[in-house]
């Protein structure tokens, strides 16, 4: 395998993980907005790795080329909020 293909086989598997892990995230950050307790502190797990992936992917000058690089892991704090009612 070359340079390239192991680079873009480390670009393809970094994009489906953060993929997951923002699904995942807001999942749990949708629970915890209900007052679930455990969610919560696994929201703020998946929001920690997020947001490390988010600043490194910046760093080194990456790009996803796809709806992932619009990602913002601080829609999960907002996410996490309990909704008020009207």
């Amino acid at each position: 395998m070359s340079a390239n293909d192991s680079n873009a086989l480390a670009a393809l598997v970094l994009e489906q993980v953060t993929r997951a892990m923002l699904k995942a995230g807001r999942q749990a950050a949708d629970d915890a907005a209900q007052g679930k307790e455990h969610p919560a502190g696994l929201a703020l797990a998946y929001y920690d790795a997020l947001d490390v992936i988010k600043e490194q992917v910046q760093v080194c000058g990456y790009r996803f080329g796809n709806d992932l690089d619009a990602f913002d892991p601080d829609e999960l704090l907002l996410r996490m909020a309990p909704k008020r009612k009207v």
